[in-house]
Parts: C-alpha cells; structure tokens; sequence
C-alpha cells in the first residue's frame, strides 16, 4: 500500500500553495548542496548528517517537482513506509523522509553530544 502525499510533513494540505512550496523546497536542497559542499571543502564532521539530509531533501523534491508536470497521473510525494502495532499506526513515510530523519539524528549526536562529551 502507498500514499501520495501532495501536502507536506504529516499530511498538511498545501494545495493552494503547491507551487510556493515547491519553489521553496527547490531553493532550499540547493542551500543545501553550498553548505555540504562547503562542509566537505573544510573537511567537517558534519558532511555525513548533511549528506542524508540533502539526499532526502532531493527525493522528496523530484517528487514535488513531478507534481507540477501538466498532465502527469502524479499527485504527490509517494509515502510507502507504514509502521505501527496492531491498531496503533504512525504516519506512513518513505525514504526520503527516513533519510532526513536519520541525517538530524546525526547531527544532534554529532553536535551536542559528542561535542559536550570533551
């Protein structure tokens, strides 16, 4: 089972605003790709965090991206991952989500705990 998802994070609807969103996702990965590419010139420990969070950003951006395609059978980012316990469901995710997820878990660990380790 999968769910397109042409909201945001956790469903939201932003039918309205569909295009705005996408052109801010957009702007942001390529933020993101200065800032790993600046990470990886100064040899930072962040590059790891930063490179699941940019790889999940571009997923989920091709998928915003292909919404906007005149007439594409696409209505939205495809969320496929679906966990819980019996009755008990969390939101359905997909990748790209995951990455991103696993990518700030990182960086947290990274940035305050390792840090405030020394």
């Amino acid at each position: 089972m999968f769910i397109e998802n042409p909201g945001i994070a956790f469903g939201i609807d932003t039918s309205k605003y569909h295009i705005y969103i996408t052109i801010i996702t957009v702007l942001a990965v390529i933020v993101l790709i200065y800032y790993l590419y600046a990470l990886i010139i100064e040899n930072s420990y962040e590059c790891l965090s930063w490179s699941f969070i940019l790889g999940g950003a571009i997923g989920n951006c091709i998928d915003r991206v292909m919404v906007l395609i005149p007439n594409s059978q696409y209505r939205g980012v495809v969320d496929f991952i679906d966990m819980g316990i019996g009755p008990y469901r969390w939101y359905v995710f997909n990748i790209a989500d995951a990455a991103i997820t696993i990518g700030l878990i990182i960086y947290i660990y990274q940035t305050y705990i390792l840090k405030h380790k020394n």
